[in-house]
């Protein structure tokens, strides 16, 4: 399957561009987090609202959003139903870790690890929700750690 295993990894690779991972250590909670309620400070630009000690690191991966399109009568609408990032290097994403891509906030729910016929990994493939809450209050944080690249 090494022919296969090339030609997916070409098309990865000529899709991707560089993109904002955040891993959230589930091991270590933030300081902001109040330990009676276990909610952490929306606020707090250690974790970016988290509540977890996080990391983050630019990475090359390809974007691929599934839409749904609705069309009847004098209706017509689209909706971004869910999208998949993939990428050829593991990145040890787990689950509500997160991807930044401009303004766009992704939040990891299930996480692949794609292969052939061998044991080896051909590429990673990440299933993601767009992040709902406090969406904007996080990317004026991230942004402000950042530098502003957006």
């Amino acid at each position: 399957m090494q022919p296969f295993d090339s030609k997916i990894q070409k098309v990865i690779r000529k899709f991707s561009y560089p993109v904002w991972f955040v891993h959230r250590d589930s091991k270590t909670l933030c300081t902001c987090v109040n330990f009676a309620t276990k909610q952490p400070n929306q606020h707090c630009k250690k974790c970016l609202g988290t509540g977890r000690k996080i990391y983050i690191k630019k990475i090359q991966a390809a974007r691929q959003p599934f839409r749904l399109s609705i069309t009847g009568e004098s209706l017509s609408s689209e909706y971004n139903v869910y999208t998949s990032y993939y990428t050829l290097n593991d990145v040890n994403a787990a689950p509500y870790d997160l991807f930044i891509d401009g303004n766009e906030v992704d939040v990891i729910q299930d996480r692949y690890d794609e292969r052939s016929n061998s044991s080896e990994s051909v590429y990673y493939r990440y299933l993601v929700a767009p992040k709902k809450q406090n969406k904007e209050l996080f990317l004026k944080m991230f942004y402000s750690i950042i530098g502003g690249d957006r």
